[in-house]
């Protein structure tokens, strides 16, 4: 009887172990004290929150946030909790870092900012990312809405920018499926390149967490592209977001991104590394007010593409440049 009552309580803890469900963790680290970009950072932390939440909802995970703000930051309370409370208990679990702060690469030979907080040697963005990977997660996304050069402790003006709030669609639902639970792997990614600063607003937040967010939001709601969705194409998308918002007040910001995923998910497509022989070429003339993501837009590809076909290794575009496009014949069919 004992045997048979023991046999029973190790079955039932084992099925409990098995219906664990997949957590979502959100990590959260924003300056919200700092006199020239708090309210920005606070502004992050609303977006992340409002964005990260419903995905992890509708993928029927549990969702998990850690939240460091204010006099909360430091290097020591980073290091602490990403240590010894953020618990990885499946290998299928999701992790998500995010700063938002200033940051600087003055005097490193590391691509990746330090945090400019206090004991901020302690806590540059490779030492976070290299913490996190220690814990397995099956997917990694790192990313630090900071300068990454010599930071520059201003305000910037106002911006009248609507951002947006798709609903979750069943469109999307399978989108953020094929990102978040099918990629295998980790992204790192830094609001600027070594040796060049970020941009903030009081009202939008940082420009490439917006251009993250929204650049997220058109992709996995897009109904008019062939080709799937992928990370390389949501920060490429991100990289045009963030450099339209700096160009339009006569800045440059162009983000910096690594990633290493396994899974075929953010592989290139075979269509935009050689096009057949019953592909049309199209020369497109830049006209003002063009970026990538209409243009590609406009004829059903992706930026990703694109970008390929004409060699660019950025997404700034010139008024009257032409750039290739290869159009299969039923590019435009309903």
């Amino acid at each position: 009887m004992r045997i048979l009552i023991l046999l029973l309580l190790t079955n039932w803890i084992t099925l409990e172990a098995l219906g664990e469900r997949i957590t979502f963790h959100l990590i959260i680290v924003s300056d919200t004290d700092d006199a020239t970009i708090g309210e920005g950072c606070q502004k992050n932390i609303d977006r992340l929150t409002t964005h990260f939440k419903p995905i992890a909802k509708h993928l029927k995970m549990s969702y998990k946030s850690y939240v460091l703000k204010g006099d909360q930051v430091n290097g020591d309370s980073i290091i602490y909790l990403l240590k010894n409370k953020v618990k990885i208990k499946r290998r299928e679990d999701i992790v998500v870092f995010h700063y938002s702060g200033h940051g600087t690469n003055r005097g490193s030979k590391d691509v990746w900012p330090r945090f400019l907080i206090p004991n901020g040697f302690k806590s540059s963005l490779t030492k976070i990312h290299g913490i996190l990977e220690t814990k397995k997660p099956k997917f990694l996304l790192t990313l630090a809405d900071c300068c990454n050069g010599a930071s520059r402790r201003r305000p910037t003006p106002r911006i009248e920018i609507e951002a947006r709030n798709q609903p979750v669609t069943i469109l999307s639902k399978k989108n953020y499926y094929k990102l978040f639970q099918e990629a295998e792997g980790d992204i790192i990614a830094c609001a600027s390149r070594k040796g060049a600063v970020s941009y903030y607003d009081s009202y939008l937040g940082g420009y490439f967490s917006l251009g993250f967010c929204e650049a997220m939001t058109e992709e996995v709601n897009a109904l008019n592209t062939r080709m799937p969705i992928s990370w390389e194409s949501i920060f490429l998308l991100t990289e045009e977001y963030t450099s339209n918002l700096a160009t339009g007040w006569g800045r440059r910001q162009q983000p910096q991104i690594k990633i290493n995923l396994k899974k075929e998910t953010d592989q290139i497509p075979i269509f935009g590394e050689e096009p057949t022989n019953e592909i049309e070429v199209t020369i497109y003339q830049v006209k003002k007010g063009d970026t990538l993501s209409k243009i590609a837009k406009t004829y059903k590809i992706t930026v990703v593409d694109l970008k390929k076909w004409n060699n660019l290794k950025s997404s700034l575009i010139r008024r009257k440049q032409k750039l290739k496009i290869y159009l299969s014949p039923n590019s435009f069919d309903e």
